[in-house]
């Protein structure tokens, strides 16, 4: 067999320059690859087939080189042109990253090579190369710099929200053995509200688990809870764990948690007003009589100042004697999302 095919004329035993070339640019086609020479003095453009469908147009219809740079916006235009300079001037390989939109208002992502002609670099540059759809690879690229941009994000918050909670624990406890106990039943019930936060990207928490998991640690057959599927970005997911855990925490120690027959529901519902909102009650019943607080201490700016920023919502405490009634009512829109600063109000003691 006669390895040795000759691509500039006919040949019994090989192939010919046509078949050759339509051989070499059906596997072009089939990699993905577009093939394209530039003559720069005219601004001529040869497009192949795979080119001109990668920047969205038929591969019977005319393509110029000013149907290309109308696909490129103002920045990759002069990125593009940039590149075309430095390749004819130094002689050197052009490789340059663009993103392109189709006449169909498709954003892609190109890869275009080339490399001028040698001989006529100072007389006529032509420069030809190749064209490569890396679309998908720099989607994940932009993927992986949001997800690790988030995570950055996420860990700031969560630890300034720690440290506010130290902080105000210390200040407003009764002794350092008091100031140990909030400040250490805070940040668990923060550590374990990070455990319902998706791992990757900005998925949301289910409001059901967020409920469940605050009151895991209390007396959970005494805590009835019911409500509709509701979503919960991070900062919302950690703020409500607080002020849940504020509630079992006070329950149990005053109020209806305290008591044998004493019981929590814990329900929400959502209402259709100017826009969806969420209804969020917690309500007890069976304890001790209640006795209004002759303070106002950091738990209570949780559910009041804390909850009101990072859910942009209202909320309403009732110390009816029959037993404590909390409740939050909050525009759905705002819980899948990151509203608010991140920060405890500084104001108060």
């Amino acid at each position: 067999m006669n390895d040795n095919y000759d691509f500039a004329s006919p040949n019994t035993g090989g192939w010919t320059a046509a078949a050759a070339g339509s051989v070499l640019q059906s596997v072009l086609q089939d990699a993905g690859v577009g093939v394209w020479a530039l003559d720069v003095a005219t601004e001529t453009l040869i497009a192949s087939e795979q080119c001109k469908l990668m920047f969205g147009h038929r591969p019977e219809s005319p393509f110029s080189y000013d149907d290309m740079l109308y696909a490129l916006d103002g920045q990759h235009r002069r990125t593009w042109r940039e590149a075309l300079d430095k390749a004819i001037e130094t002689g050197e390989e052009l490789v340059v990253e663009v993103k392109l939109q189709t006449p169909l208002h498709q954003v892609r992502w190109i890869e275009l090579r080339g490399k001028v002609s040698g001989a006529l670099i100072k007389t006529a540059p032509i420069i030809t190369g190749v064209l490569l759809d890396i679309t998908t690879r720099r989607e994940a690229d932009e993927h992986r710099k949001l997800l690790s941009n988030e995570a950055r994000h996420r860990a700031k918050n969560f630890f300034a929200l720690a440290q506010a909670v130290v902080a105000q624990s210390i200040r407003t406890a009764v002794s350092l053995q008091d100031a140990q106990a909030r400040s250490m039943g805070r940040l668990q019930a923060l550590a374990s509200a990070q455990d319902l936060i998706p791992d990757l990207g900005w998925g949301c928490a289910d409001l059901a688990d967020v409920v469940e998991k605050s009151v895991l640690p209390f007396q959970a057959d005494n805590i009835h809870t019911a409500g509709p599927h509701v979503l919960l970005g991070p900062k919302v997911v950690s703020t409500l764990s607080l002020a849940l855990h504020e509630l079992a925490t006070n329950s149990t120690k005053y109020g209806a948690l305290s008591a044998s027959g004493g019981s929590v529901e814990v329900f929400w519902t959502i209402e259709q007003q100017e826009t969806l909102m969420l209804r969020f009650r917690w309500i007890e019943a069976g304890g001790p009589e209640v006795v209004f607080p002759v303070r106002s201490g950091f738990g209570s700016r949780i559910l009041g100042e804390l909850v009101q920023l990072e859910l942009r919502a209202t909320t309403r405490i009732d110390f009816r004697p029959s037993g404590v009634i909390y409740e939050i009512v909050a525009p759905v829109a705002s819980l899948c999302m990151e509203p608010g600063s991140g920060q405890l109000p500084r104001t108060g003691g």
